[in-house]
């Protein structure tokens, strides 16, 4: 199931981080797509943000992984830009990540054939003609069964 959702705002970017978080749970995964400057840095940094309170979120750009302690359990920040080979991936214990917390992992490529079912996709893209951006949002197994009302407040709020 999907939904595209017009994110014209900061303001409207930050909601809908929040929308998702709110529904997150230990063992979901969440996928940032889309080109460098579409916004999957400050997507992660206000979902991580509502589930922590925690102040200073930086890329992992450079260090590739950022921990950050939840309610009760890990947020895994990925930045996987810099990985070429999936043995990469072993090395720096993502496997860990997908069932001891809540993984969001930006440049996603290398990852999908290893992603469980519960996830949530989003395909960010910049609308060079109207200068505003757009996030499709693809939910994925208890996503779509447990969470009907996820996908219902996300096709009300960002038309």
């Amino acid at each position: 199931m999907s939904v595209t959702c017009k994110i014209n705002t900061l303001n409207n970017t930050k909601n809908l981080a929040e929308l998702i978080a709110r529904h997150a749970k230990r063992s979901d995964v969440i996928l940032l797509k889309g080109d460098l400057g579409a916004g999957k840095t400050t997507f992660a940094q206000f979902f991580i943000t509502y589930l922590t309170n925690a102040k200073n979120i930086q890329s992992p750009t450079f260090n590739i992984v950022n921990v950050y302690d939840g309610e009760d359990y890990h947020i895994w920040h990925y930045d996987l830009y810099r990985i070429k080979h999936r043995e990469e991936l072993h090395e720096i214990g993502i496997e860990e990540s997908l069932t001891n917390g809540i993984t969001i992992i930006e440049w996603p490529d290398l990852v999908e054939s290893i992603m469980h079912k519960n996830k949530i996709i989003i395909y960010l893209k910049n609308d060079q003609k109207t200068d505003s951006r757009i996030a499709t949002v693809e939910l994925y197994g208890r996503f779509v069964i447990e969470e009907e009302t996820l996908l219902r407040k996300l096709e009300n709020e960002f038309k």
